[in-house]
């Protein structure tokens, strides 16, 4: 039903181009493409190495960043990270954008959960991998390099990347 009533959040868009988009790469997104624009993105890493109550302090600071407007770029991977986004789907107001370390496909089918908050313009799922990467198993090397790539993408929305240069 959401898909039926948000078609146009549905809707698999390749060869995405935008200004904090790294250009050298083939992007591709489902979601609220406008959550690009913000200029209030934040990478996040919350690593394998911590439990997830060793990361509370660090989750807790970022959904208090999401429910002041800041968005939260993150692959939502890790436990932590899944602390994390499971917290901000419980917060009514939280926007976030949702890396992959894989391709979306053609017929790429979203989680009833990534659904909903699609439909409600609150997730936007990005990748920047060739769609022949696969979902599974997960590559981890995929992985480290989507969170420097998540992290290239905040500095330009930030204007961090201007102000080095």
């Amino acid at each position: 039903m959401w898909k039926t009533l948000n078609a146009d959040r549905f809707v698999r868009r390749s060869g995405l181009k935008h200004a904090v988009l790294d250009p050298s790469l083939s992007w591709t997104a489902i979601g609220d493409l406008t959550l690009l624009a913000s200029p209030f993105m934040f990478s996040v890493r919350l690593t394998r190495k911590m439990t997830v109550e060793q990361h509370l302090p660090e989750i807790e600071r970022m959904v208090e960043k999401a429910r002041r407007g800041m968005l939260p770029v993150c692959g939502f991977l890790s436990p932590g990270e899944k602390e994390l986004e499971r917290r901000l789907r419980q917060e009514p107001f939280a926007r976030w954008i949702k890396t992959v370390p894989h391709g979306l496909p053609q017929q790429f089918d979203p989680t009833v959960e990534d659904s909903r908050f699609l439909a409600d313009g609150r997730q936007l799922i990005l990748s920047s991998f060739p769609v022949d990467v696969p979902v599974f198993p997960v590559n981890y090397d995929n992985c480290h390099l989507m969170n420097a790539r998540n992290e290239a993408l905040c500095r330009r929305a930030t204007g961090e990347e201007k102000e080095r240069g």
